[in-house]
């Protein structure tokens, strides 16, 4: 099944999967942020899990050099197993879309958001520090809400 933009979707006890992709991620940062956003927040000593803006953040996890990194979005669910909550947090997507990168990557992954403005994320990974299993929750009101308004 697909969303409309060709992205893969299922769905199970653990919410709906609308984005899934492994990549190496060089320098060992994972990048999830507003479409057009310039604003990055940095990092103070190296050692923090992630930094993050309202329109930006950016995840520390497992470098390139020894393998990929997961990275899911799904809309809903919880208690992923093998999976502890690292951040929960208001994200602003101005464009509704979400962009999902490394520092150097060319090619963006985009997802189109059902619609603009903050969203509730939730970001579980799978250990600490420097994750290769990253999941990115939505709320199922916010990611519905265009449907029943």
């Amino acid at each position: 099944m697909f969303d409309g933009m060709g992205i893969p979707m299922s769905q199970d006890d653990s919410g709906k999967v609308v984005y899934r992709d492994e990549w190496g991620a060089q320098y060992g940062l994972v990048t999830v942020r507003d479409f057009g956003t310039e604003e990055a927040p940095t990092f103070d000593d190296g050692e923090e899990d992630y930094v993050f803006l309202p329109s930006n953040l950016i995840l520390a996890v497992q470098p390139d050099t020894e393998g990929d990194v997961a990275v899911e979005v799904r809309v809903g669910g919880a208690d992923f197993v093998g999976h502890e909550l690292l951040l929960e947090a208001q994200m602003v997507f101005t464009s509704s879309v979400m962009v999902i990168t490394t520092p150097t990557y060319v090619d963006e992954e985009s997802l189109h958001l059902p619609r603009a403005g903050s969203w509730t994320i939730k970001v579980w990974v799978n250990s600490r520090p420097r994750p290769n299993s990253v999941i990115l929750v939505l709320e199922p009101s916010e990611w519905n809400s265009i449907k029943s308004g």
